[in-house]
C-alpha cells in the first residue's frame, strides 16, 4: 500500500488571496493547523492608524528586528525593546548585529501580539543610531529594559521611524489543539524570562547601598558644618581645640562643609544621574570622609562613637567603590550607568 507524506512548505507568510476558504493553513513553526472559517473575509482585516499602532506597539517588549548583513543579506533577530516618545529603544552587546546597524541604520521593526478577540501586527522602518551621551540614555529609560538573553549590553541604539503601519484581524480557535499557542504564549515567556542571578542580586545590593550612604554621608556633612559654623562648635567646648592648628570651630565648620560635603553631595548627584564619573568622585569622598575623622581626632584629642560611625561609613564607600569597578572579585565589572540604573530608580521612588 503507497503512503504519500506531506511535507510543510517553507514559507510561513501565506497571502490570504491564495488559501481557499475553508482550507488548512499549514505552517512549520506552529505544532497546530489553524482553519480559516469560511465566513471571514478579507475584510474583516482592520488597517490601524498610527496612534493605534503606537498604542499597541508601547504594550510588548519584545520584537523582530530586520537588518542588513555586510553581504546585502536580510537578517532578522528577535530583541526585547521599549516604546518612548515615539522612538524604539534597544539594547546590543558587541557583535555583528550592532556593526550591522552602525554602518547599515535603515531597519524594519515588527511587533505583533493579541488579546481575547484580535491578533495585531504593527511594522515599523526607520533608521537606527547608537547612543553616546548620557543624557539621551537617562531620558530614554532604556537603562531599565531588561533583556531575556542574560548577555550583558551596554550600547543603546535607538530607532527613528519614518513609516508605522499596522493590521488587526479576529482571532480563531485551532481545532487541533484544546490551546491556541496563544494561550500557552504567556506561560512560555514566564519560562524563558531569567531570573536574576546572584552577581546581579549583588551588584544591585550593592549600587543600592552605596546610594543610600552617599546621601546621608552629603546632608549629614553639611549638616554638621552650617551647625558648627552656626553654633560656633554644636555645643563642643573650645577646650578640645587646645594644642591644635586652630583656636575656634570657623575653620573645621568650613572644611566639613565644603570638603567633606561639598564632594559627598558632588557624588550622591552623579550617583542619582548614573554618571560614569560618579564613582571616582564617591571613591574621592569616602576617602575625604575617613581623613576628615582621623584629622578631628588627632585636632580634639579623642574619639566617639559618631565618629567611629562616619569612619565606617567613608571606608564603606570605597569598598563598594572597587567592587563596583571589578577590581574585586566578588563583583565583575559592568557598565556603572547600567549598574546604578535600578538602584537610583528605587532610591528616587
Amino acid at each position: 500500500m503507497a503512503t504519500s507524506q506531506h511535507r510543510a512548505s517553507p514559507s510561513i507568510d501565506v497571502p490570504e488571496s491564495d488559501v481557499p476558504s475553508g482550507a488548512m493553513i499549514d505552517n512549520p513553526y506552529r505544532q497546530d493547523t489553524f482553519v480559516r472559517p469560511v465566513d471571514a473575509e478579507p475584510s474583516s482585516v482592520e488597517i490601524l492608524d498610527t496612534e493605534v499602532c503606537w498604542a499597541l506597539a508601547g504594550t510588548s517588549d519584545i520584537g523582530r528586528i530586520a537588518i542588513v548583513d555586510e553581504e546585502g543579506r536580510p537578517e532578522v533577530l528577535p530583541v526585547n525593546f521599549l516604546v518612548h516618545d515615539r522612538h524604539l529603544y534597544i539594547r546590543s552587546a558587541p557583535g555583528t548585529k550592532l556593526m550591522n546597524i552602525t554602518s547599515r541604520p535603515l531597519v524594519t521593526f515588527e511587533i505583533d501580539g493579541h488579546d481575547d478577540l484580535t491578533w495585531w501586527s504593527v511594522i515599523l522602518h526607520g533608521s537606527a543610531r547608537r547612543l553616546a551621551i548620557d543624557a539621551e540614555i537617562d531620558e530614554s529609560g532604556v537603562l531599565g529594559l531588561a533583556s531575556w538573553n542574560p548577555t550583558e549590553k551596554h550600547n543603546f541604539v535607538r530607532i527613528a521611524p519614518s513609516r508605522v503601519t499596522g493590521r488587526r484581524f479576529p482571532r480563531t480557535r485551532p481545532e487541533s489543539a484544546d490551546l491556541a499557542p496563544a494561550d500557552l504564549a504567556p506561560a512560555a515567556a514566564e519560562q524563558a524570562t531569567p531570573e536574576p542571578n546572584l552577581t546581579h542580586r549583588l551588584r544591585l545590593a550593592a549600587a543600592w547601598v552605596l546610594v543610600v550612604t552617599t546621601v546621608f554621608s552629603a546632608l549629614s556633612a553639611l549638616a554638621g558644618g552650617v551647625g558648627m559654623l552656626l553654633t560656633g562648635g554644636l555645643g563642643m567646648p573650645t577646650s578640645l581645640l587646645t594644642g591644635g592648628p586652630f583656636t575656634s570651630f570657623v575653620w573645621p565648620g568650613l572644611v566639613l562643609l565644603l570638603i567633606v560635603g561639598g564632594t559627598q553631595t558632588i557624588a550622591s548627584i552623579l550617583l542619582l544621574k548614573r554618571r560614569e564619573s560618579a564613582l571616582l568622585w564617591t571613591a574621592v569622598a569616602g576617602f575625604g570622609m575617613v581623613i576628615w575623622i582621623l584629622v578631628e581626632t588627632v585636632v580634639i584629642n579623642g574619639f566617639s562613637w559618631l565618629q567611629g560611625v562616619y569612619v565606617v561609613t567613608g571606608m564603606l564607600q570605597l569598598v563598594l567603590v572597587i567592587g563596583l569597578l571589578g577590581a574585586a572579585a566578588w563583583l565583575p565589572r559592568r557598565s556603572v550607568a547600567e549598574t546604578l540604573g535600578s538602584a537610583t530608580a528605587r532610591v528616587r521612588a
